[in-house]
């Protein structure tokens, strides 16, 4: 359960929770050498879109140094899915099965201690990556040496909506491919997770040791423990990467964030989580901030609707918070998307 007291940045080894359960090797390997990179896809049940997932994993271009990893949270033996991955012919597949299911961070956790390579890259059953996906990433592993984690930007792939918007709007959009223009790749700072700048953890590629040293997913921190573990991972190590191009491909169908109950525990969790943040970083203009963050999760409101068709109801969210209705007023709104709008364009054109 996520509060005000919670400390997200907690020491808790996630690992020794499922230790007990085990998980059962169905394909082997056939390479001799540890490779470089792991991508890792956890699954459950989603054999048809699956197939797309792997298959964007083999069709890689201009790199070679890597395996693929599969583990199924399906303990059933000889299901669809575990019919799907017999019946491919590729050397780089390797798949588990967990004895019983461990939950979907279990399982994430899982990916990461059976994951052979020294970096770790996280692919949902449900998503796709860009045939030059590795290539560029180990392009960023050579060039930065203290990188230990690297994010990319998502391509969606909304298949509730006719047409694919996006969160920004025109003049937002404008001034990234401005910014994206003198700068590839930048390094994160503490500072870049408040309000609106998010490494997702779906297509990035981060080294396993210190993902096991920071203790993995907490699953506790539920639905938002991923945006968590690349905050503490940032804070822990400072060596998180953003390349700043479209590698991963992000589909929107049937997908837990489109679930009602979990898109108010987002909201709720993240609330709490900026105000961690902001206590944590003791910011001398805090109260600004704390102003920012209640405005902020009517701003993610509104975005779940237009990109979710989520229907949360904000009254029973903001008397949850304690934060007083007056904030949902048109003044409040204004003056809190103006200054939110303000510190994007900062980032965008001078942090990042």
């Amino acid at each position: 359960m996520v509060d005000e007291k919670t400390d997200f940045f907690e020491n808790t080894d996630n690992f020794a929770k499922t230790a007990n359960i085990p998980s059962i090797q169905i394909i082997t390997c056939d390479f001799d050498f540890k490779p470089k990179i792991s991508i890792v896809i956890p699954t459950y049940k989603r054999v048809d879109l699956l197939k797309e997932a792997i298959d964007s994993a083999i069709h890689q271009i201009g790199y070679e140094n890597y395996d693929i990893l599969v583990v199924d949270n399906d303990p059933e033996r000889y299901c669809d899915t575990e019919a799907l991955l017999m019946s491919y012919n590729c050397s780089r597949l390797i798949y588990y099965k967990n004895t019983e299911n461990i939950g979907m961070f279990g399982n994430w956790n899982r990916c990461i201690e059976l994951a052979r390579g020294e970096w770790t890259c996280m692919l949902h059953d449900d998503d796709k990556l860009e045939s030059n996906y590795l290539r560029d990433l180990s392009e960023i592993i050579d060039s930065k040496s203290d990188a230990g984690f690297i994010s990319c930007r998502l391509k969606l792939l909304n298949q509730n909506k006719d047409e694919n918007k996006n969160f920004k709007n025109n003049i937002l959009r404008s001034l990234r491919v401005f910014s994206d223009s003198f700068l590839k790749v930048s390094k994160v700072n503490n500072n870049d997770f408040l309000f609106g700048f998010n490494a997702y953890l779906v297509g990035s590629c981060f080294k396993k040791e210190l993902a096991i040293q920071i203790g993995g997913f907490n699953a506790d921190y539920f639905p938002s423990a991923d945006y968590y573990f690349v905050v503490k991972f940032q804070y822990n190590f400072n060596n998180v990467y953003h390349l700043r191009k479209k590698n991963y491909i992000y589909r929107i169908l049937n997908n837990e964030s489109l679930n009602l109950t979990t898109s108010r525990f987002f909201l709720i969790n993240d609330f709490h989580f900026q105000n961690f943040l902001i206590k944590y970083n003791r910011f001398k203009i805090s109260f600004l901030l704390y102003f920012l963050n209640k405005e902020y999760v009517i701003n993610r409101l509104q975005t779940q609707r237009d990109t979710y068709n989520v229907q949360v109801e904000l009254d029973s969210v903001l008397k949850e918070l304690k934060i007083p209705l007056h904030y949902k007023s048109f003044l409040y709104q204004y003056l809190g998307k103006l200054m939110l709008k303000i510190l994007t364009v900062y980032r965008l054109l001078v942090k990042f």
